[in-house]
This record gives C-alpha cells, sequence and structure tokens, in this order.
C-alpha cells in the first residue's frame, strides 16, 4: 500500500507538471528542469539509502516517506508556485526511491525462497500500474498547479494514516 501510494504520487506529479507548465512561459524548460532534480534526488536518496537504513526499519522509512510527501505536497499547494512544485518533485522521486529499497528489502524478508520472484514480480507489477493510474488521473482531471499539489498531499496523508493504523 505505502509503496503503491509513492508511486500513484509519482505518477500523478509527473503528468500533473507536464500539462500545467506547457500553459507557463518557458514551461518547457521548467519541465526539464524538475526532471533534472527529480533524477539528482533519485541519486542521492539511492546514495543515503544505507545510512538512513541504519537509522531506522523499513516500516519506519516508508511511513516517514508518506509523511513528508503529504508534508510537502500540502506546503507546494499552499506556496503554489513553479519553485514548489520543482521542489516536489525532488522530494517525491527522493522518498520514492528510499521507500523503493525499504520496500524491496521487506519483502526479500518475508517471501519464502520459492516465491520470491513470484512475489517480486507480482508486487512490482501492481505498482508500476498505479504509477500508470496516478498519470490518467492528472491527465483526466489536469488541475491546476496548486491544486494538484493538495491532491498529492492529499494522497500521502491518507496513505500515512492507513499505514499508519495498519503497521
Amino acid at each position: 500500500m505505502a509503496m503503491a501510494a509513492l508511486r500513484v504520487a509519482n505518477g500523478f506529479l509527473f503528468f500533473h507538471l507536464a500539462f500545467w507548465l506547457r500553459t507557463e512561459k518557458a514551461g518547457t524548460a521548467w519541465f526539464a528542469l524538475a526532471l533534472a532534480v527529480g533524477s539528482v534526488s533519485t541519486l542521492a536518496a539511492n546514495s543515503v539509502a544505507g545510512f538512513v537504513r541504519r537509522l531506522m526499519r523499513e516500516h519506519v522509512v516508508l511511513e516517514v516517506s508518506l509523511v513528508v510527501v503529504a508534508l510537502v505536497g500540502l506546503a507546494s499547494a499552499y506556496i503554489g508556485s513553479i519553485t514548489a512544485g520543482i521542489v516536489l518533485t525532488g522530494v517525491i522521486y527522493a522518498v520514492g526511491a528510499l521507500g523503493k529499497l525499504a520496500f524491496d528489502s521487506v519483502l526479500q524478508s518475508r517471501a519464502p525462497d520459492a516465491n520470491r520472484s513470484r512475489a517480486f514480480a507480482r508486487y512490482e507489477t501492481r505498482n508500476q500500474l498505479a504509477q500508470v493510474a496516478g498519470g490518467f488521473v492528472a491527465v483526466g482531471l489536469t488541475p491546476s498547479g496548486p491544486v494538484g499539489f493538495a491532491m498529492i498531499g492529499a494522497i500521502g496523508l491518507v496513505a500515512a494514516v492507513y499505514y499508519a493504523v495498519r503497521y
């Protein structure tokens, strides 16, 4: 659930920014900058993942990732600027990378050896479909920048509460 929510937020944000920024001045350049920030933040998150893992358990990493998505999404909605959207992109990509590593670790430790490959394939397929669903919602609704950021914050908030209650 947690990883699927992070992937929904990622897919939604990608297409939300693409459609929102196309109407802004220098929108293509802003979108390219957002993708660059997302790529660099993914690299940085993967680089510090071992350190983060020593600080907290995998379930805590997933919960913190969802809370960060909620807080930064709602803060970006309040600010409502292109820069806030670019910062949100960096955060979404970073916590998505950390969340994926944490999720894979949980799955690897809990899946029986005989079913591990099948479990990885099933969950990765589900997570990719969640990312596509997030993109479809963004394309179908095409909300304004701040409204889309608020939707991402809501995704993070609902998923964080659900995950906290469940685990």
